[in-house]
C-alpha cells in the first residue's frame, strides 16, 4: 500500500511523550526497494526498528513491501514514494508536526552499477545525474531529516553504497567521484 503524508504521520510518527520524542527507533531508507537498500530495510525491521521504505517507482515499492510481508515484517515497514532529486516530494515526508512528534534515523542508499566494458562511455549528462542523486540527494535528505534527528537520543545518518548496484545506466567512474563527495559530507 502506498502511504500518503497523513498515513505516514499516523503510522510512524508517535505523539510527544512528556515533551520528549518517543524512544522507539525509526529509519528512513532511500532507494530501498531493491539490493542493498532492501536488505537494509529487512535487517532494520527484523531488529524491531520502524522503517519507511522509499522508492522512486510506486510499483517497485509496493512489490518490496509484499516481499517483506512474506517475512512477517510488514507491520514495521511502510512505503513512501520518494525521489531524492524532487524537493516537492521530499518536503511532504518531513513536516513540522512529525518533527515535533518523533525521533528518527535517516539512512541513505546510493547504489550505482558497474559495467567494465562501458567504463569510458560516460557523458557529462550521466555525471550530472549521478552527482545530483548521490551527492545533492543525500545532502538534501540529511538536511530535511536534521530536525527529526535532533529529537533523538542517538541520531545517526548512515550512507551505504556498493560498487555493484543494479541500475541500467552504468557509470563506474562517475559513481566513484560522487561517492567521494558524499563521504565528504559526513567527514567535514
Amino acid at each position: 500500500m502506498l502511504y500518503g503524508h497523513a498515513e505516514i504521520r499516523k503510522k510512524i510518527w508517535n505523539p510527544i511523550n512528556n515533551g520528549r520524542a518517543a524512544k522507539k527507533k525509526y529509519a528512513v531508507v532511500t532507494g530501498s526497494n531493491q539490493a542493498i537498500g532492501f536488505g537494509t530495510v529487512r535487517k532494520l525491521a527484523s531488529n524491531g526498528i520502524m522503517v519507511v521504505l522509499t522508492a522512486l517507482d510506486e510499483k517497485m515499492g509496493v512489490e518490496a513491501i509484499e516481499k517483506l510481508k512474506e517475512c512477517g515484517l510488514s507491520d514495521l515497514v511502510v512505503f513512501y514514494q520518494l525521489d531524492v532529486n524532487n524537493a516537492g516530494v521530499r518536503g511532504t515526508i518531513v513536516d513540522p508536526e512529525a518533527m515535533r512528534a518523533a525521533a528518527a534515523a535517516g539512512i541513505g542508499r546510493d547504489g550505482v552499477g558497474v559495467n567494465w566494458s562501458e567504463i569510458m562511455t560516460q557523458t557529462y549528462e550521466l555525471a550530472e545525474v549521478c552527482v545530483k542523486t548521490n551527492y545533492y540527494g543525500a545532502k538534501k535528505m540529511t538536511k530535511a531529516l536534521l530536525p527529526l534527528l535532533q529529537l533523538s537520543d542517538s541520531p545517526r545518518v548512515v550512507s551505504l553504497s556498493s560498487g555493484m548496484g543494479s541500475l541500467k545506466v552504468r557509470r563506474f567512474f562517475i559513481f566513484l567521484a560522487s561517492h567521494q563527495v558524499v563521504v565528504s559530507i559526513f567527514t567535514s
